[in-house]
């Protein structure tokens, strides 16, 4: 197993589960069947580090993959707000633009959760890395700007900034902090959820 391999966190699927602690899951093209100490949902998909012990395998560290809708346009939104900044209030006016000509019930959906997001103070914009879905999300309060990415790759990512300054980037895997430590300040925390999730919203009951 190679350093990229035995470094980055792996994506597993949950199939079933067949007891208190025991799991079904696909691994890669490969079903395999283990116990968890926590509880994990039938059907979701899972990012967790791998390691060995003596011949035996373990998985840690797992992190529910968030729902992330394929937005091929994310990518140039994403480069406009960075370079653009939004004084001018066009990312609001944008959405609303983009959902009133939605063509799909999709694209709707994919602008009405960008849209809810804005009004939680969140820039919520899914794009397309490396053929892989991923996620930006921003927020900013006072002089800090909290940036939230999640990448196939990687897993979660979660950027501080202060007054345009990184002053540390949280992750929830230890060995991608330790690979990626050289380049920068790197705290492993317990886990790392996105800022805005829109099933919050249907839950609201009136």
């Amino acid at each position: 197993m190679n350093i990229i391999n035995s470094t980055l966190p792996v994506r597993m699927q949950i199939l079933e589960k067949r007891a208190y602690n025991r799991y079904v899951l696909l691994l890669n093209t490969k079903k395999l069947e283990t116990k968890s100490l926590i509880e994990l949902e039938v059907g979701e998909e899972y990012l967790a580090e791998v390691y060995e012990d003596k011949g035996v395998i373990s998985f840690k560290n797992l992190l529910k993959k968030p729902k992330i809708r394929l937005f091929e346009e994310g990518t140039e939104l994403i480069e406009k707000l960075l370079q653009e900044g939004d004084e001018k209030a066009w990312y609001k006016k944008f959405i609303i633009q983009r959902l009133m000509e939605s063509k799909s019930a999709y694209e709707f959906e994919i602008y009405k959760e960008m849209f809810f997001a804005f009004f939680e103070g969140i820039y919520h914009i899914p794009f397309v890395y490396e053929g892989n879905r991923a996620l930006f999300e921003a927020k900013k309060n006072g002089n800090i700007l909290e940036v939230y990415l999640y990448f196939e790759i990687f897993g979660a990512l979660k950027i501080i900034i202060d007054n345009g300054k990184i002053i540390r980037i949280q992750t929830p895997f230890a060995k991608v902090a330790h690979f990626l430590n050289e380049y920068f300040k790197f705290e492993v925390v317990n886990t790392l959820n996105p800022m805005f999730v829109f099933k919050r919203l249907m839950d609201i009951k009136g």
